[in-house]
């Protein structure tokens, strides 16, 4: 589960706003816009009357690490179930918390103390927690069981944690053996090469085609080196740039998603991702179709993310949320399968999480199983590069005629 976020830029907006019944609260609320602090407020409940900027000062939301958000909330969790007030809530978790969490605590516990949500709490001490973290905790709030709502973030956070490790994992080993191979491959291109053409070209001997081959194409290489590695970087800047963007995102993913194996396993990995978290909302008491772009902004991919919006249109307009997976191809087919039959059955949540486990797990042994062609493949690959250069060496060391020395 994808639920790290970027750094976003906040400022500190001061509100006054009315409830239901006439009443008026006051607040403060961090939000990148006017018109987001307008949304945030309302997502309270509460009408807003005057919203105004308290200074011109940007605050920060700094991605923490996922696995320290799983240990954070799950610290959090087990002390709201002590039944400790809210307001001393982070005072007694501070020692127990990571240290990527202190810087937060101050802020958090002033917040808390002033009667802020959880939530809001959160973006207060300057933590930029993913949507559907963001979400469960409202979800949790609204229900009374804010510390069965953290210990679900916790859950979340480590099953994300867990998956991203796994994917490391899996990967570690063909980055190694292409780092090794980039640097034996730069090494004979470099020195070996070079050195051994001017020995060859002093003797005044005619080279072997292999040879005269090899040391076409090493020189090539390094004439071409410095401006392909530069047309490189510019291209990669380029791309980085448009696939920030919404549609060159869109597009990017939506390249990625018809690859084949490659396109199978991100939406086996992004179905497993959004299948837990909209079981998580759905514990905390939230309706399928308030849970959905919650869920939708944790699989990690805008393509998969827009499906699924679509999909929960569908829902909207009364469509049955099987179906509209299914036609939407949102989910993958065994899971929408689930989803059918947890919906007929009134299991919903069960089956979401046993969707979120089957797809994990197959997409987990499919990782491994492509890792497993790709290794070898990697070794056969780079053994044969260095191979071919050597023999066509040594063809050229053999070639030399003693009598012309």
């Amino acid at each position: 589960m994808t639920l790290n976020a970027n750094a976003t830029e906040l400022r500190t907006y001061r509100y006054r706003s009315a409830s239901g019944d006439g009443e008026t609260h006051s607040g403060v609320v961090l939000a990148p816009s006017l018109e987001s602090a307008v949304i945030a407020i309302r997502s309270r409940g509460v009408w807003p009357l005057e919203v105004r900027a308290t200074s011109s000062r940007v605050a920060t939301l700094r991605p923490m690490p996922v696995r320290d958000l799983g240990v954070g909330f799950r610290v959090l969790a087990t002390i709201l179930e002590a039944r400790i007030p809210p307001g001393n809530v982070m005072r007694v978790a501070a020692a127990s918390l990571p240290p990527s969490w202190q810087r937060c605590v101050p802020a958090m516990s002033a917040a808390l103390e002033s009667g802020e949500t959880f939530s809001a709490a959160v973006r207060s001490g300057g933590v930029n927690v993913p949507l559907v973290i963001d979400g469960l905790l409202r979800a949790g709030e609204a229900a009374g069981d804010l510390a069965g709502a953290l210990r679900r973030a916790a859950e979340l956070a480590e099953k994300s944690a867990a998956m991203r490790s796994a994917i490391i994992d899996a990967l570690s080993y063909p980055a190694l053996l292409l780092t090794a191979g980039a640097g034996v491959i730069g090494l004979l291109v470099a020195v070996v090469i070079p050195r051994f053409t001017e020995v060859l070209t002093n003797l005044g001997q005619e080279l072997p085609t292999s040879t005269r081959i090899v040391l076409t194409i090493a020189s090539a290489v390094r004439l071409g080196l410095i401006p392909v590695a530069l047309s490189a970087f510019l291209m990669c800047v380029a791309f980085a740039r448009w696939r920030r963007t919404r549609a060159g995102g869109l597009q990017w993913h939506q390249l990625l998603l018809s690859v084949p194996v490659i396109g199978d396993l991100r939406h086996a990995y992004a179905t497993a991702r959004v299948a837990d978290a909209l079981a998580a909302l759905l514990d905390c008491g939230m309706p399928v179709v308030r849970a959905l772009p919650f869920a939708a902004a944790s699989s990690g991919d805008v393509a998969l993310e827009a499906r699924l919006l679509t999909a929960r249109q569908r829902i909207v307009e009364g469509e049955p949320i099987a179906r509209a997976f299914e036609a939407t191809r949102a989910m993958t087919p065994s899971a929408t399968r689930l989803i059918g039959a947890g919906e007929a059955g009134g299991a919903l949540s069960a089956l979401l999480k046993h969707a979120a486990l089957l797809e994990g797990e197959r997409a987990s042994v499919r990782t491994k199983s492509l890792m497993r062609v790709i290794e070898p493949a990697l070794i056969l690959l780079l053994g044969a590069i260095v191979s071919g250069v050597a023999v066509a060496l040594l063809q050229a060391v053999y070639s030399v005629r003693v009598d012309r020395l």
